[in-house]
């Protein structure tokens, strides 16, 4: 039962997402058809302000957190207080800086709301992603993702009635706190039932000996921070909020998919960290990556092929600009399912280190090729500086993976993964040409989302079946993983 525990982790938190973005979907293109380019531009850009004060919420103290507690379950109370205490100053510290900015930034008064209104959620998803690394490292994984559907169904009727009221990004902004105060509820109640005490300590020494031991992984998540806003902070000011508008809203699909290798790094997380061998970590680490890689390669090809009818759903008047964001920002799908197995599976075997020195140089090369692109191409600039802050990562962690695991990288089957999506992103665009829908007409009529959809079935039916052929994944394994998933949990 217990080898299996990770695969069951890993359905919850991509099974439970993916139900709670397909409720959303209506939710969210009404809220953006509502709001309009504009108005949607104004509410991304003070979210994408506060997200980056964020970062000193933690300080990259949660992965730390989490291994610690994987391995040492029995003081798991005690370090819950401490990292209570030491996010909450943190928080205050980031909620502080937001006023600054409000200060400094000539934005018009309604972006100032809601980057304040926004700001004083930071202490509640403090909270809340301190009890989920406690859950995380306990391996009580489908617990807090039973929360966060709660969360996410209020939230999204919230949000809703919110815009239905004619509230702007102002009410919208508000909305949004019912997800982190129902979070924080529901996570107490669990925490409490686990026999867990909660209690906010804040000792100097030891908040100090946490940060010191936590200081490359805290650049790390510093300029990772700021690569992954970069285009949402140049946007607004290059092109005006309008383009941002399409900018979030196209980008959305491509953000929302990386629940799916970030759902299975988590869950792979506690159990490569628990691992006592290397050859165990080793095949965990393999099998992750694998089936990150699988996965992505068709939610990329796919959310290329709806781009257009899903464009004309957000924004029926001006449609083939968002489309054309989709299409690109779809491209970073494959290597972010490299990316994020990997660094979550080096983190997890003791190589934080390694990991963050590989991430400030990847940061560095993305933000300076992130800051050449947007400036000359725009919006569509932006578009292809997001497939690049995904693509450079993948470079400076493979060496990273080689050398804390020889041998792996052959055993991980990306050749024959590629060409199983080649062949399928082949067939589509030559059923797509001989429909006659091009980019042009793609978006003029939502009837082709039906077309598309079947399209997207046959295909991912044929992709199945590659796999299966270029011995990706073996029939036996198949069996195997229903029959052990079949017996009682």
């Amino acid at each position: 039962m217990s080898k299996n525990r990770n695969v069951v982790n890993a359905l919850y938190l991509i099974v439970q997402p993916l139900f709670l973005n397909a409720v959303s979907i209506p939710a969210t293109a009404y809220i953006i058809r509502r709001l309009g380019p504009l108005g949607y531009g104004q509410w991304a850009t003070a979210v994408s302000i506060v997200a980056v004060l964020g970062f000193a919420t933690s300080l990259g103290l949660r992965p730390q957190f989490i291994r610690a507690v994987a391995q040492d379950p029995e003081n798991a109370s005690e370090m819950l207080s401490h990292q209570l205490g030491l996010r909450i100053v943190l928080t205050l510290i980031a909620i502080a800086l937001a006023f600054v900015v409000c200060l400094c930034f000539r934005y018009e008064p309604i972006i100032r709301a809601c980057i304040l209104i926004t700001a004083s959620g930071l202490l509640l998803n403090t909270i809340t992603t301190t009890f989920v690394d406690l859950l995380q490292g306990l391996q009580f994984i489908k617990h807090y993702a039973f929360v966060n559907l709660v969360a996410g169904l209020t939230v999204t009727a919230g949000t809703v009635l919110a815009v239905w009221q004619n509230t702007g990004p102002i009410g919208l902004s508000i909305a949004y706190l019912i997800g982190p105060i129902t979070n924080v509820c529901l996570l107490l109640i669990t925490v409490f039932k686990l026999h867990i005490h909660v209690r906010v300590r804040c000792e100097l020494s030891y908040a100090i000996r946490l940060l010191k031991e936590s200081h490359a992984w805290t650049v790390s998540c510093l300029l990772s921070t700021l690569r992954d806003r970069l285009e949402q902070l140049m946007v607004p000011k290059l092109v005006g909020f309008e383009a941002m508008g399409y900018y979030t809203a196209g980008s959305m699909a491509a953000d929302k998919l990386q629940i799916i290798p970030d759902g299975l790094s988590t869950a792979f997380y506690p159990v490569i960290a628990g691992a006592s061998q290397n050859e165990e970590q080793r095949y965990k680490i393999q099998q992750l990556i694998t089936l990150s890689v699988v996965v992505c390669f068709a939610c990329a090809i796919l959310l290329n092929v709806l781009a257009g009818p899903l464009a004309h759903i957000l924004f029926p008047k001006s449609a083939l600009y968002c489309q054309y964001v989709i299409q690109i920002t779809s491209l970073a799908l494959p290597f972010v399912g490299l990316a994020m197995p990997m660094s979550g599976s080096l983190i997890a075997a003791g190589q934080q280190s390694q990991v963050a020195r590989a991430s400030i140089y990847a940061t560095c090369v993305s933000i300076a090729g992130s800051l050449t692109i947007v400036l000359r191409g725009g919006l569509y600039g932006a578009c292809w500086s997001y497939v690049l802050r995904s693509v450079v990562p993948v470079l400076f962690l493979l060496p990273c993976l080689a050398k804390a695991f020889p041998g792996i990288l052959p055993k991980i089957p990306l050749v024959r993964i590629s060409v199983s999506a080649g062949v399928m992103a082949l067939l589509l665009q030559l059923a797509i040409v001989w429909a006659g829908i091009s980019p042009a007409n793609a978006s003029e009529r939502t009837s082709n989302l039906f077309f598309c959809l079947f399209l997207c079935i046959a295909a991912l039916t044929i992709y199945t079946f590659l796999l299966f052929i270029f011995d990706v994944v073996s029939k036996e394994q198949v069996l195997q993983l229903i029959r052990r998933n079949t017996k009682s949990y």
